[in-house]
């Protein structure tokens, strides 16, 4: 049933498109009431859609990456805003000599837009690069560093989020900077990055703040919150297990960071030893889903099957399993996805309450956009969950939900006779339809 239903939505979205699609710029697919679109941003060369964040004001920001056809710098960073109907506002492109590849957007609680990116220098050479703007995409602040910039070892740094703290930020990744820690030997090839910068981006020094966490084996931190003055919760993944030997297996990560970045081995693993829970999303969800946090990642098993894992804690966590834990739900056979391409992106639903999930999906042998929701006990609260996508590869962004309960995802689509890849922005109904 469901494989029937995707070939059919691909067949009519990939011939839709490409009756409208005849330029580098906006296109739209909508209803006379505006209930639903599809439409397309940027010029020339490729464009990528990363992260999308919904503005108190309804205004729409997008995040994501832009190649020129003819270029003497590298991929640039792409910028652009719109009003609730998509209509383009403005666009605009940062960057510099490097490839820089976006990664987070984030909206301040003072009306800044947070934007986080990879600066490529080499295959095995990545730094930071973290950048605030304005609401009209003004730049305020930003950096460019690498660990060595805090721990004096060169090493390659991939960021993954931005999460705002009291003052300022706190960046979170995986380094392969392993040297930076006592030697833990050949097993240990990448550890968890949380770099902490004050709101005008000067980081850190290590006096103040531990930036790296992780022992043998590799580790990754993929979002950081604070709780208190004192207390930070970090959640990503590791292959280590709890008696802290180093595995073939990977599992979700729960610590805790005290006041300097201090780890207080407070932690818990969320998972399975026989498939590979991988974290790409975490959220704090809000009072009228049941306050906490949601985790959501890929699970893989030895055949690289890929599914969706959702795991939700209480908001004050005491790090004992059976007290912690809300929920952990496995959803979906997404297919053989690419290791870069298994991401899952969540957003918290008010209408009714529960969670949107975005997610690629493969199983008709190019990648696909999967979105379904959730309750607040996990199950699945729609029948079908919605799945399309072109001829070619299309790979998501991220989703949020509207002030009227409406659903907007992004990411990349490749479309025209050329295959060109544009900033996708689609809107749908609340059942996550094409319908009024």
């Amino acid at each position: 049933m469901k494989s029937s239903r995707l070939t059919y939505i691909v067949f009519i979205f990939s011939a839709t498109v490409s009756l409208l699609y005849s330029c580098d710029t906006a296109s739209t697919i909508e209803d006379p009431t505006k209930s639903y679109f599809i439409k397309y941003y940027g010029g020339d060369g490729d464009q990528e859609g990363v992260d999308v964040v919904v503005a108190p004001d309804g205004f729409i920001y997008l995040l994501g990456n832009s190649t020129p056809l003819v270029t003497t710098a590298g991929k640039q960073l792409y910028l652009v805003k719109t009003d609730a109907e998509g209509m383009l506002i403005w666009e605009k492109t940062f960057g510099g000599k490097f490839d820089d590849e976006a990664k987070d957007l984030e909206l301040t609680a003072d009306n800044r837009l947070v934007v986080l990116a990879n600066s490529k220098k080499g295959s095995a050479e990545n730094d930071i690069l973290l950048m605030t703007f304005t609401l009209e995409g003004i730049k305020i602040d930003s950096i460019l560093l690498g660990i060595k910039t805090i721990l004096g070892a060169e090493a390659n740094d991939e960021a993954t989020t931005v999460s705002q703290t009291s003052d300022g930020f706190i960046v979170s990744g995986f380094t392969t900077g392993v040297s930076v820690k006592p030697n833990q030997g050949s097993q240990d090839v990448q550890d968890a990055l949380h770099i902490r910068f004050t709101n005008s981006l000067v980081p850190f020094n290590n006096t103040n703040w531990k930036s790296v966490s992780g022992s043998i084996g590799a580790d990754g931190a993929t979002r950081v919150f604070q709780v208190n003055a004192n207390t930070f919760y970090v959640f990503g993944y590791t292959n280590i297990d709890v008696a802290g030997s180093s595995t073939i297996d990977f599992n979700f990560w729960v610590y805790q960071l005290g006041a300097t970045g201090e780890s207080n081995n407070s932690k818990m693993y969320p998972g399975v030893s026989v498939t590979d829970e991988k974290l790409t999303s975490a959220i704090e969800s809000p009072v009228t889903s049941g306050d906490g946090f949601l985790l959501a990642g890929t699970r893989s098993d030895a055949s690289k099957n890929y599914d969706i894992y959702v795991n939700k804690l209480r908001k004050t966590l005491s790090f004992n399993e059976a007290i912690d834990y809300q929920f952990s739900t496995q959803l979906s056979d997404l297919g053989l996805l690419d290791l870069d391409k298994a991401k899952v992106s969540v957003f918290p639903s008010s209408f009714p309450e529960g969670y949107l999930i975005l997610a690629n999906d493969k199983r008709s042998g190019k990648n696909n956009f999967y979105l379904t929701k959730i309750d607040n006990q996990g199950n699945e609260a729609w029948i079908d969950p919605l799945i399309f996508g072109g001829q070619e590869e299309d790979y998501i962004g991220a989703v949020a939900e509207l002030q009227d309960g409406k659903i907007v995802l992004m990411g990349t689509m490749a479309i025209g006779d050329e295959g060109q890849k544009k900033m996708a922005l689609i809107k749908v109904n609340k059942a996550g339809k094409f319908a009024n």
